[in-house]
C-alpha cells in the first residue's frame, strides 16, 4: 500500500470510531433509568410465586399485587429506626398521591418469630388503616426476597432481644405483578412521587 494513502485511511478510521462511540452512548442512554432517584427494571421483573399471610390472617401471594400499584418494604415491627422511617414515608406518599390512588403499601416482615398477624396489624394500622402487613415462614419469605436481591439476617440475641439486619430499599411493583423499580435510601417523598408518575405513564 502506498504511504501517501495512510493519512487518508487513518482519517476514515478516526471518523468511524467517533461515530461508533456516539452510537453506543446514544444506545446506552436510551436504556438508562429516567431518573437517578430510582433504578427502573427494563424489562420489568416478574415476581416469583410465594405464600405469605397478611395481618388479617388471609393469604398474601402474588395475586395480591394484581390490578394495583404497590410500594413494598422489607422490615420488622421491632426495628428501632429504618422501619418507622419507611412507614412514615409511606404515610407521606399516601397523602401526596391521594387516598383514592390505585396504590397499596406493604410491609413484609422478615421477623416472623415475633411478628404475628395480630402484632403486624397493630403496627401497620398505627400508620394507616389501609396499609398491609404480611409475613410467613422464612422459606416463603426467601422465595420473594431472593430474586429481588433483598438480604436480611438475624443478629445475636441478648437478654431475649435481637435486631434484624435488612435492606432499606423500597420496591415498586406494577399492577401486572412485575417489579418496576427500586428506590434506594435516602428516599425523598417528592422524588418518589415524581418517579412513580413517570413509571406509571411509561
Amino acid at each position: 500500500m502506498s504511504k501517501r494513502f495512510l493519512p487518508f485511511i487513518w482519517l476514515l478510521l478516526t471518523v468511524a470510531a467517533i461515530g461508533a462511540g456516539v452510537g453506543v452512548n446514544q444506545w446506552l442512554g436510551a436504556r438508562a433509568p429516567a431518573s437517578r432517584d430510582y433504578h427502573a427494571y427494563e424489562p420489568p421483573l416478574p415476581l416469583p410465586e410465594f405464600m405469605l399471610t397478611d395481618h388479617a390472617g388471609q393469604l398474601f401471594d402474588r395475586s395480591r399485587f394484581a390490578g394495583r400499584w404497590s410500594f413494598v418494604f422489607f422490615g420488622y415491627t421491632h426495628c428501632p429506626d429504618v422501619c418507622p422511617a419507611a412507614m412514615t414515608l409511606f404515610q407521606q406518599l399516601q397523602r401526596k398521591l391521594g387516598p383514592d390512588a390505585p396504590v397499596q403499601y406493604v410491609l413484609v416482615s422478615v421477623d416472623p418469630e415475633r411478628d404475628t398477624p395480630a402484632h403486624l396489624g397493630a403496627y401497620v394500622r398505627h400508620f394507616s388503616p389501609a396499609f398491609v402487613g404480611a409475613t410467613g415462614p422464612h422459606a416463603e419469605i426467601a422465595r420473594l426476597t431472593g430474586p429481588l436481591g433483598v438480604h436480611y439476617a438475624r443478629g445475636p440475641e441478648r437478654d431475649g432481644l435481637y435486631e434484624v439486619e435488612h435492606s432499606s430499599a423500597i420496591f415498586l411493583v406494577g399492577p401486572d405483578a412485575r417489579l418496576r423499580a427500586v428506590f434506594t435510601a435516602p428516599q425523598d417523598v417528592a422524588k418518589m412521587a415524581a418517579g412513580f408518575a413517570r413509571l406509571k405513564g411509561a
